[in-house]
């Protein structure tokens, strides 16, 4: 006898639990992209701006959520300390750290 096909409902929760461990492991990946760019000698700008205005009204809230678990430091304050002047300032706006 061949074995029985899962239910629409044992579908959808598998499908719910890939989802989210596919959104998990993209937020992770943007975080190490975000972290990259900020990290050592320089800022890749290219890099920093990519991240922060391509998920600005998508996920960053969470992203900002996971960088701070993973390095102890904020997102506002990483960039606030690894920039200057009107680009700092509008980084800042972007990721509603004004403060800083």
């Amino acid at each position: 006898m061949p074995p029985s096909l899962p239910s629409i409902s044992e579908i959808s929760t598998l499908l719910e639990i890939l989802n989210t461990k596919t959104k998990t492991n993209i937020l992770l990946l943007i975080v190490k992209m975000l972290r990259n760019a900020i990290k050592g000698l320089g800022t890749d700008e290219d890099a920093l701006n990519r991240v922060i205005i391509t998920r600005a009204e998508i996920d960053l809230k969470e992203i900002k959520d996971l960088y701070f678990d993973r390095n102890n430091i904020s997102v506002e304050q990483a960039v606030a300390e690894d920039t200057s002047g009107e680009y700092r300032t509008f980084l800042l706006a972007l990721l509603g750290g004004e403060g800083y």
